[in-house]
Parts: C-alpha cells; sequence; structure tokens
C-alpha cells in the first residue's frame, strides 16, 4: 500500500496521488533513512506522460544530515500508477578498489570513478567514452602479467 499525496500545479490547484513508497536511502549522506511525512509536493500536468511529473520535496531525519532533497516521481503508462525515478541533488560515492589495483594504476581507479561519477548524474555519452577508455587501459596494464583474473576478477 502507498502514501497518499496533494500535489498542486502551477496555478495553486491541487491534485491528489498515491505513491508507491517515500525514498529509504538519503541522497546526500547515504544512510538509510524512515521519513514519516514530506514537506511540499508539486505536480506537472504537461510532463505526466513523460516523466517526473511529481516532485516531492523531503528533507533527511538524521540528526547529522538534515538536508533537503527532491524525489521524482514518474507514471508508469502500463497501470497508471506512479513509481520512484530518483533523487536529487546527490553526493557521489566513489568504487573503493582493492590494494592491488590501487598500486598497479592510480589512475585507473581515478577514471574509473569519474566515468562512474557521470554515469550517475545522466551524463552517458560521456561515460561511455570512460568506460571504453578504462577498459582498453585495463587489458593493457594486465598484458604479460599472467594473473588478470587474480588482480580484476
Amino acid at each position: 500500500m502507498g502514501f497518499g499525496i496533494v500535489c498542486v500545479d502551477l496555478n495553486n490547484a491541487q491534485h491528489g496521488f498515491e505513491i508507491p513508497h517515500y525514498p529509504d536511502m538519503c541522497p546526500i549522506c547515504h544512510h538509510a533513512i524512515h521519513i514519516n511525512a514530506h514537506h511540499f509536493a508539486y505536480y506537472d500536468a504537461k510532463k505526466l506522460d513523460a516523466n517526473n511529473c511529481i516532485q516531492i520535496l523531503f528533507r533527511c531525519p538524521r540528526v547529522n544530515c538534515q538536508n533537503l532533497f527532491i524525489a521524482y516521481y514518474s507514471r508508469n503508462r502500463t497501470n497508471n500508477l506512479l513509481a520512484f525515478s530518483y533523487s536529487q541533488p546527490t553526493t557521489f560515492t566513489g568504487r573503493t578498489f582493492s590494494e592491488v589495483i590501487k598500486q598497479l594504476s592510480p589512475e585507473f581507479c581515478e577514471i574509473y570513478n569519474q566515468s562512474l561519477s557521470a554515469e550517475t548524474s545522466g551524463l552517458r555519452k560521456i561515460c561511455g567514452v570512460c568506460h571504453r577508455g578504462v577498459a582498453v587501459k585495463r587489458s593493457a596494464s594486465c598484458k604479460g602479467t599472467g594473473n588478470q583474473r587474480q588482480v580484476f576478477g
């Protein structure tokens, strides 16, 4: 069972919707959270058939965070229910690599995490180029080591 919410549009008219769930992780501090209420909800009728027609303002309940973020919900075209899309702003948390990989190629770790950051920001064309470059570098750096699976497995 979802949560009933009341949204306002550009004309301050109210619209009722049901969303499946509130966000369960803060996109800023990356901790699991339990939200009891939202602070403001906006409905964009022009985007009802597109993505992100509902925007809801939340505040992280953790004492050490307390940051505001917006959760975006889109309408599922098959059943007309709203589905969680994403939250913003976000802070990026990079992948942690083993000491072997860090020593073998610290630049690989940096390039990989920059590419991952671009991907999580929706910059698909940039991250694609970086992922291909990382794959080439990864392959070249392991040639002749005989233990590619052990290093990158």
